[in-house]
């Protein structure tokens, strides 16, 4: 970040207006708290780095603060402006995915990221918090939050509040986090959420490191039929990072704020320097405006029976001023699916009485049927919830998805 008051960083040219006339700047500034990162670490680790914006935290053990869970905690408000200017951008739908959350090999630290209820869309459309069950609201609509969360074996921790907020201040609609609880590697950071594949030992490290009883085989969780994180990955060992991030999902807003905090569980040694008694972490994260992909949730449950295809997806620039990196991009996204811009014939009264939930399934085939199919959908969603909704679309999915896998693996 800037050494200026208030801290941020800019990024350049991120995505389109609503209505695509416009660039967009996101903004990243210090509204609460006391941000500090790793002294060496300010211009080298905030920035853009490869698709998804980092911004380093730290924390500095001294003799006048030596006890573990030492903390840095900060707010941060994320504002689109139009591009090169501080006019607010208010987007239709968006959403903001805060990826890699995990520890150091040595769990010497922990970090956290929190958001206060009452600025997600309250449909829940893209909303996805590991663990989460409101217990009233769509917020995780279709249970998604539960299908990212293995209670026998989890790969994040998750909080919640009715009553506070993320500062622990009274509020009526609460507030929900993530923490890190399973190591992560710098080798397993996404470099896009577009792409966010599983990491396998030997990715990362020598084959004797990665053989059964290895040093660095249990840092990758296996998989079980309790907790299914690596069906399709050789051996069922990896780490997920869909399974170590969130998705928030935001409606007719230009800015929104979010908590995150880096704990430290190192005890201060005066033997040792200043950087052994410190801690840093990267905190990824990615976006996602919807327009680039589908119409908004409520266009698409009384969507017309032919949509124009003429919908591309814009390459964008994104800059930030405390980097000299400049990468061309396009608009950075998140692994949730994305529904094409036609469906099938129908009349509009079948539209509107048709369950929202199997519509989107309706997409979801109609994306895997196109040219332009990801088979990543396969991969990263479960539809389990939508069975009893949904059978024979769910039935069609699971049918297709066989289908491209097998294509895909033959010789």
């Amino acid at each position: 970040m800037s050494g200026s008051t208030p801290k941020q960083i800019r990024y350049g040219q991120v995505g389109l207006s609503d209505d695509g006339q416009r660039y967009i700047d996101l903004i990243v500034k210090v509204t609460r708290g006391n941000y500090v990162a790793k002294p060496t670490a300010v211009k080298e680790r905030n920035g853009a780095n490869g698709l998804v914006g980092q911004i380093n935290m730290g924390v500095t053990l001294t003799s006048s603060s030596p006890t573990q869970g030492t903390s840095t905690k900060v707010e941060l408000e994320f504002a689109f402006v139009r591009s090169g200017t501080d006019i607010p951008e208010v987007l239709d739908i968006f959403s903001m995915k805060f990826l890699d959350i995990d520890r150091d090999a040595a769990l010497t630290l922990r970090e956290s990221v929190c958001v206060d209820l009452d600025q997600l869309d309250p449909t829940g459309f893209e909303t996805v918090i590991p663990g989460y069950a409101p217990s009233s609201g769509n917020i995780c609509a279709f249970g998604t939050c539960l299908f990212a969360y293995c209670p026998a074996d989890p790969e994040i921790g998750f909080f919640s509040s009715t009553t506070k907020d993320c500062w622990d201040q009274t509020s009526n609609s609460g507030s929900v986090g993530i923490n890190s609880v399973k190591v992560g590697f710098q080798c397993d950071n996404p470099k896009s959420a577009i792409d966010a594949s599983p990491t396998k030992c030997s990715d990362c490290f020598s084959p004797t490191a990665c053989a059964d009883g290895g040093s660095k085989t249990d840092f990758f969780p296996a998989d079980t039929g309790i907790c299914p994180k690596c069906s399709n990955v050789a051996g069922g060992r990896c780490i997920n990072p869909e399974l170590r991030s969130m998705n928030l999902g935001f409606r007719a807003k230009s800015s929104f704020k979010v908590t995150m905090e880096l704990e430290c569980l190192k005890k201060y040694n005066k033997a040792l320097s200043s950087d052994k008694n410190s801690c840093s972490r990267n905190f990824i994260f990615s976006g996602k405006h919807l327009r680039c992909d589908y119409p908004s949730w409520d266009r698409l449950a009384n969507a017309p029976a032919s949509v124009s295809t003429a919908n591309p997806t814009p390459t964008t620039e994104t800059k930030s001023s405390s980097t000299v990196a400049t990468t061309k991009l396009p608009v950075p996204s998140t692994t949730d699916l994305p529904v094409p811009t036609t469906k099938a014939t129908t009349s509009n009264s079948a539209a509107t009485t048709k369950d929202p939930r199997c519509l989107f399934l309706d997409g979801v085939l109609a994306q895997l049927n196109s040219q332009n199919v990801n088979i990543q959908v396969c991969i990263d969603l479960s539809f389990i919830a939508f069975k009893a909704i949904c059978p024979s679309e769910v039935a069609s999915i699971e049918a297709k998805c066989a289908e491209l896998n097998t294509s895909t693996t033959a010789p």
